[in-house]
């Protein structure tokens, strides 16, 4: 493989330009077939609505001739002596229904009739081809039944509709001739245009009524009703409702909706030629279109590779610099799009790294050295004198009782002390190294300091640094008591607040001004005095917490002269 092959640039090419043609590709096909797809199933569905309403109707229709069986009835019930009052009736029932009926009668046991219209009037005596509907309702003596599609003499092509009765003290049959030509006029004229047509078929295969032209049905030497390339019978009998075929050489979709109740089933056909020539249409649309997307596809990888390039490329070097351990590199960029921002993002990391290793190393050197500020405090050489001289006051006023309580207190906030400054303990360890050195220095002053404790049990065991608190008592007595020339009251509290727990210690000694409790916690305070008492002050306090905390944390002090000073500690949960 050639090495240009193998760069960047080659391989965003094929990319942009398979995925770009491969999408336009797609979209084109399924633009196609989606279009395909939705056109004839919306048009079969307008079919299946239009067959639903035709349904509807028909239902409605038979409904009507249902209630003028059951008005008939009555209407015998009320007139069977007097045959002239019945014809009367059946007059005025035919007449009420002449748009839907071709003929109201009454079809004795001799099939001689009663009849509703003046055809079956003249046509009164007996013909043999009543016979059928006779026995037909007969065999169906508790419901209404309607035949095949006929020739009657006297209504011409009709459907009967039969319901079996009881007239004086004989079987008769009730019998309804339907109008077919008003049906057609009235129900199939609404698909009656163009490319879409309507019919009903009877369940023998025999068309009851239909919309379509007279050279789209045929009838078949064995005397079978057929459909283009299809028999009534098979359309009728198979399972699908949907159905293809060709009549006079043109595609058709045939679909089908059942009405079991008449043994029928409307149909519909609906010419696919205007659809075919759409839909080839559509297809030379969708390759002209995936043709100018492929070219288009083509330009765009190309113009991508070149436009991704140049910026990849100069990036990568730069990264192999700072790879090799060069920091101090930084990417002049003049863009304004994303490779800009990249490149931004890229120098401010370098910066952050460069300031993260500098802050780190500063941090590391502090951190040292307040560890071992505090170490040299511990030790403090003036510390353990005053000690001793406690000791010693004590011996010599006698107090030789206390003499062994001082020095097990003593002992004990040297081993506290000496212990790695870098260590954690917990609030209740740090306030018993608190209350040995206000034993000292209650013994050293000869005052009473006081210690109040302020906080919930279960903050005892709260993490805290080591030696964080005494310093602090230490500050309180030696500048709020002006070195143990007053007697006073050390308060040390703890609560929540949020995520943090507060820690202050607070003595109600001479106070300071606010201006200068401001600067306590900078560094430069303090470093004009003199070094004979190195002790550990609020600045070196505040950072270790800092230090190991981070900047939310810390020491925060608030004084008033004469009321005194109250110092706060926050540390996390």
């Amino acid at each position: 493989m050639m090495s240009w092959m193998k760069g960047i640039t080659f391989k965003l090419f094929v990319i942009c330009l398979v995925f770009a043609g491969s999408t336009v590709l797609i979209i084109s096909v399924l633009f196609y077939n989606y279009i395909k797809e939705d056109t004839i199933h919306s048009r079969v569905e307008q079919n299946r609505q239009i067959l639903q309403k035709v349904k509807q109707y028909l239902d409605m229709y038979f409904l009507m001739i249902e209630n003028t069986h059951y008005t008939v009835l009555s209407t015998i019930k009320l007139s069977m002596d007097n045959p002239d009052i019945l014809q009367n009736q059946l007059d005025q029932l035919y007449l009420a229904n002449g748009g839907n009926l071709k003929n109201i009668y009454i079809i004795n046991e001799d099939l001689s009739i009663i009849g509703g219209n003046v055809i079956s009037k003249a046509y009164d005596e007996p013909l043999p081809e009543r016979q059928r509907l006779y026995e037909q309702a007969l065999a169906n003596p508790l419901s209404i039944k309607a035949t095949e599609p006929y020739m009657s003499t006297y209504s011409g092509r009709t459907i009967t509709v039969t319901r079996l009765l009881s007239y004086n003290n004989e079987n008769a049959v009730l019998a309804f001739d339907l109008d077919l030509e008003a049906l057609e006029d009235h129900l199939l004229r609404i698909g009656d245009y163009n490319d879409y047509k309507i019919g009903i078929l009877h369940q023998s295969g025999v068309p009851v009524a239909q919309s379509l032209s007279l050279n789209a049905m045929t009838v078949s030497a064995d005397g079978k009703y057929k459909l283009g390339t299809l028999d009534f019978m098979s359309i009728y009998n198979a399972g699908k409702d949907v159905f293809t075929t060709q009549i006079n050489g043109a595609p058709a979709t045939i679909t089908k909706l059942l009405m079991p109740r008449q043994n029928w089933i409307v149909y519909s056909v609906l010419d696919e030629t205007p659809l075919r020539k759409s839909l080839e249409r559509l297809r030379a649309y969708s390759a002209g279109l995936g043709f100018v997307g492929f070219f288009l596809s083509l330009v765009t990888a190309f113009l991508v590779s070149r436009f991704i390039r140049k910026p990849v490329y100069y990036l990568k070097r730069k990264m192999r610099e700072v790879r090799n351990g060069n920091l101090d590199i930084v990417i002049s960029n003049h863009r304004q799009d994303e490779f800009g921002e990249l490149a931004d993002t890229f120098d401010d990391m370098i910066g952050r790294i460069r300031h993260l290793i500098n802050h780190l190393n500063v941090s590391e050197q502090m951190k040292r050295d307040m560890e071992i500020q505090v170490l040299q405090s511990q030790i403090n050489p003036h510390f353990l004198y005053n000690a001793l001289g406690s000791i010693s006051n004590v011996v010599a006023l006698g107090r030789t009782g206390e003499v062994d309580r001082l020095v097990r207190s003593l002992i004990s906030i040297l081993e506290y002390g000496i212990a790695d400054a870098s260590d954690r303990v917990t609030l209740r360890e740090e306030l018993r190294n608190v209350k040995d050195y206000l034993y000292i220095q209650n013994i050293r002053y000869d005052q009473m300091f006081a210690l109040e404790e302020q906080m919930d049990a279960e903050l005892l065991d709260a993490p805290v640094l080591r030696m964080i608190l005494q310093p602090i008592v230490e500050n309180g007595i030696f500048h709020g008591y002006q070195g143990g020339t007053l007697e006073g009251t050390i308060t040390v509290s703890a609560c929540r607040d949020g995520g943090r727990m507060i820690i202050a210690v607070s003595d109600k000694g001479v106070g300071m001004e606010e201006e200068l409790a401001g600067r306590i916690l900078q560094r430069s305070y303090g470093a004009e005095r003199p070094k004979r008492r190195q002790r550990i002050g609020l600045y070196n306090i505040h950072k270790r917490i800092q230090l190991y905390y981070g900047e939310d944390y810390g020491v925060e002090v608030s004084s008033k002269p004469g009321e005194g000073t109250v110092v706060r500690l926050a540390f996390p949960l």
